[in-house]
């Protein structure tokens, strides 16, 4: 019996912007059953624009590019996070909103994953990784990878020291190109990749992952937002949506 056909994939990356050329991507791929992925056609969104603003009239112009239609779309993808507190939950709203009409797969997809993918393959066979994203101030959330496969779910995550990430030579990291000189800067010895997010990627992870509701799914932020903490921090009980 021959294949069934291939599977037609919007993938979104707007999760952090300085990690993305030009701010952020979109993607349409086509994703054969033995998850093999075709990059059919991508768009930046542009750094200068709110996202809010600039994200579905990119994703309008990437469809008519590649000649795709609302019906065809069989899974929307997306770097769910941790990331912008504003630039996740934009892009996860957006995903699940067009997974709703269309009634498309919505793949949320762990930004470190996104971030593991630009890393050259045979380092990524040879060495465990660990992605350093959300960094602020003194700390920073990190996941930590294996060498070998790809993960299939978020990997073990938990939010660091900047001094104890620095004293660790038990990894290749791969982060943001600011926080590669920081950590040089407190003395870091293990070696480290710049890392670049991209739709492209988020496509080839989300062909590994399950599906999530599109009702419930959520953004993954390490922490909770600075206004509840300040909000907090002045004595006062948490808000009610």
């Amino acid at each position: 019996m021959p294949d069934p056909p291939a599977a037609i994939t919007l993938a979104i990356e707007i999760s952090n912007p300085p990690m993305t050329e030009s701010g952020g991507q979109v993607a349409i791929a086509r994703t054969s059953p033995h998850h093999a992925t075709e990059i059919i056609a991508t768009r930046t969104v542009a750094a200068s624009s709110r996202h809010d603003d600039a994200l579905m009239p990119t994703i309008d112009r990437l469809c008519r590019d590649a000649s795709v239609k609302p019906a065809d779309l069989a899974c929307i993808a997306v770097s769910a996070g941790p990331g912008g507190y504003t630039a996740v939950r934009i892009a996860v709203t957006t995903a699940k909103t067009i997974a709703i009409a269309t009634r498309a797969r919505l793949i949320l997809v762990p930004t470190p994953i996104v971030a593991l993918l630009s890393i050259d393959e045979a380092i990524r066979a040879a060495h465990p990784i660990r992605v350093i994203l959300a960094w602020k101030r003194d700390d920073a959330f990190c996941a930590d990878f294996v060498p070998g496969a790809l993960p299939t779910q978020s990997p073990a995550t938990r939010i660091r020291p900047l001094s104890e990430i620095a004293r660790d030579t038990s990894h290749h990291i791969t982060t943001d190109a600011r926080l590669i000189d920081t950590l040089r800067a407190q003395g870091a010895r293990a070696p480290m990749h710049r890392a670049s997010l991209t739709a492209a990627n988020v496509a080839r992870a989300s062909a590994l992952l399950p599906p999530a509701d599109p009702i419930t799914a959520a953004p993954i932020y390490p922490r909770e937002p600075e206004a509840v903490t300040k909000w907090r921090q002045l004595g006062k009980s948490t808000p009610s949506n």
